[in-house]
C-alpha cells in the first residue's frame, strides 16, 4: 500500500493534470504534440518510484522507549564478560567467532545483540589485527543502527542509536590503522630510514598517519630520535599540520628550535595544545622564550601567559614578564590572571605599588583585577583603601562592584 500522506502531491499532480485536461498552459500541444501523452503514461511510474522511496525511508527503525531497551540490553549481560575475558586471554579467534554468530544469530533480542556486537568489537579493539578480524570489522563500519530511542534535548525529543555498531567499527579500524602506522614507522626508524615517508607530507593533523608517527616518536629510543631530529624540522617548516608529532619529540629531546616551528607556524589549536610541553623544559630561561614568542599570536597569547605563570614557580624572570605585560590593552586580563594564581604574598606586594604608583590606568586596571582575584583579605583591604582615595572614578566603580560581592 502506498502511504496516502506522503504520496499525497503526487496524486494531487495527477488529478490536477487529469481536470484541466493536461498542462497546455504551460506547453503548447501544438508545439509538443505528445507532451500530453508522454505525461498521462510516466506520472503513474513518477508516483510508483516516490513512493518507493517513502517505503525504504520508513526502513528506519521506528524509536522505543529507553528504559524497556536498556532493560532488553542486560541480557546480553553475561556474553559480553565471556568476550571480555577471551579478549584479556588474547584468544582472537573464538572472540571472532563468538561476534560472527551473534551477528547472523537470532536468538537475542535486537538491544542485546547490538550491545554484544559494539563491546565484542571494542575488546578485539585490544587485540592485534589479522585479516579475518579487520575483514569483520570493516563490513561492520556499514552496519545501519537497528534500535533507536528517545532523548531528551531541553524540551524537545530526538532520535538516537542505542548502541552504534558502526562507529565502534570505525573507531576500532583507525586504532589499528594508527597502530600499524607506528610499528612500521619505530621500524623504518630503527633500521636507518625516515620516520615520515616523504609522500605524506599533505596528512592533515587528524590523519591516522601523523597520529600513528606521534606514538613512534614516544617509542623511540632517544638516539635514535635524535638522528631523525634535522628531517622533523624540516617538517615543522614545510607541514605545521605534523605538530601532533613534531611536538612529543622536542618534548623528548628538549629541543627549544622545534618548540619555536610548532608556536610559529602551526595551526592555532595545535600551538596552544604544545604550550604545557614548554613548560616543562628543564631550561626554564629557554621555555620563557618560547613562551615569548608563542605570546606573539594573538589566538596564542592568553595561554602563553597562563604557561608563563606555571614557570614563574620556579623562574622569577617569567613574574618580570608578566608584570610586564600587565598593562597591555589585549592580554594584560590573562597576565593579571597568571599573576593572581601565583598566591604569592611578593607577587601581591608588587601588585599593590603598581596600583598606588603609577598613572598608567590600564595598568592600575589590570593590578586591582589581579588583586581581587587572589582572593586575600589583605590584597582586597588595598583595592578599598584605593578606591577611597586616588582611584579613577571607573575603576572605584569597578572596585565597589568587586567588593559588593
Amino acid at each position: 500500500m502506498i502511504p496516502q500522506a506522503t504520496t499525497k502531491p503526487y496524486f494531487a499532480a495527477a488529478l490536477q493534470y487529469r481536470n484541466t485536461g493536461g498542462y497546455r498552459h504551460r506547453a503548447s500541444s501544438r508545439l509538443l504534440p505528445g507532451l500530453d501523452r508522454l505525461f498521462a503514461h510516466t506520472l503513474p511510474a513518477i508516483v510508483i518510484l516516490c513512493s518507493i522511496g517513502t517505503v525504504a525511508q520508513a526502513a528506519v527503525p521506528v524509536p522505543v522507549d529507553r528504559d524497556k531497551a536498556v532493560a532488553q540490553a542486560g541480557a546480553a549481560d553475561a556474553s559480553v564478560a565471556r568476550l571480555a575475558q577471551l579478549a584479556r586471554n588474547g584468544d582472537r579467534a573464538a572472540l571472532l567467532a563468538e561476534l560472527v554468530a551473534a551477528r547472523d544469530g537470532h536468538d537475542l533480542t535486537p538491544p542485546a545483540r547490538e550491545r554484544l556486537l559494539r563491546d565484542g568489537v571494542l575488546a578485539l579493539a585490544t587485540l592485534p589485527a589479522d585479516s579475518a578480524s579487520r575483514r569483520f570489522v570493516e563490513q561492520l563500519t556499514t552496519r545501519p543502527v537497528a534500535v533507536r530511542v528517545w532523548h531528551s534535548e531541553g524540551h524537545e525529543q530526538v532520535s538516537v542509536p542505542l548502541f552504534d555498531v558502526a562507529a565502534a567499527a570505525s573507531s576500532v579500524l583507525r586504532q589499528w590503522n594508527r597502530a600499524a602506522v607506528r610499528d612500521a614507522a619505530v621500524d623504518r626508524a630503527l633500521t636507518g630510514g625516515p620516520l615520515v615517508p616523504a609522500g605524506w607530507r599533505q596528512a592533515n593533523a587528524s590523519d591516522v598517519r601523523v597520529r600513528g608517527i606521534a606514538d613512534a616518536v614516544e617509542r623511540l629510543p632517544a638516539a635514535t630520535l635524535q638522528r631523525q631530529r634535522e628531517a622533523l624540522a624540516r617538517l615543522a617548516e614545510a607541514a605545521p599540520q605534523w605538530a601532533p608529532a613534531i611536538v612529543p619529540a622536542a618534548a623528548r629531546l628538549g629541543d627549544v628550535e622545534l618548540f619555536v616551528a610548532v608556536v610559529r607556524g602551526a595551526e592555532p589549536g595545535d600551538a596552544v595544545r604544545a604550550l604545557p610541553k614548554v613548560a616543562t623544559l628543564a631550561d626554564s630561561t629557554r621555555a620563557l622564550d618560547v613562551l615569548r614568542v608563542a605570546a606573539e599570536r594573538p589566538a596564542v597569547a592568553s595561554a602563553a601567559l597562563f604557561e608563563a605563570g606555571r614557570l614563574a614557580q620556579r623562574d622569577p624572570s617569567a613574574v618580570d614578564w608578566l608584570f610586564t605585560v600587565l598593562g597591555d590593552r589585549t592580554h594584560g586580563g590573562s597576565a593579571a590572571a597568571a599573576l593572581a594564581r601565583l598566591d604569592d604574598p611578593a607577587v601581591e606586594r608588587r601588585l599593590i605599588d603598581v596600583l598606588t604608583g603609577t598613572d598608567d590606568e590600564p595598568r592600575r586596571a589590570r593590578a586591582a583585577l589581579a588583586l581581587w582575584l587572589t582572593g586575600s583579605a589583605g590584597a582586597h583591604e588595598a583595592l578599598r583603601a584605593f578606591a577611597a582615595g586616588d582611584a579613577s572614578h571607573e575603576l572605584r566603580r569597578q572596585i565597589a562592584a568587586w567588593t559588593a560581592r
